[in-house]
């Protein structure tokens, strides 16, 4: 209903400011990038 769009999951529609460039980021790349540690720290 905020952006007038179909429901949605909300990874890709909602964000966050990241503290380091102060670009506004969808929260998905946070989702992507520990599951890349994850992965790394697996092996």
């Amino acid at each position: 209903m905020i952006k007038n769009a179909p429901s949605c999951n909300g990874w890709t529609h909602w964000y966050y400011v990241d503290p380091e460039t102060g670009q506004r980021e969808i929260i998905d790349g946070l989702r992507e990038r520990l599951r890349d540690r994850m992965d790394a720290e697996a092996r």
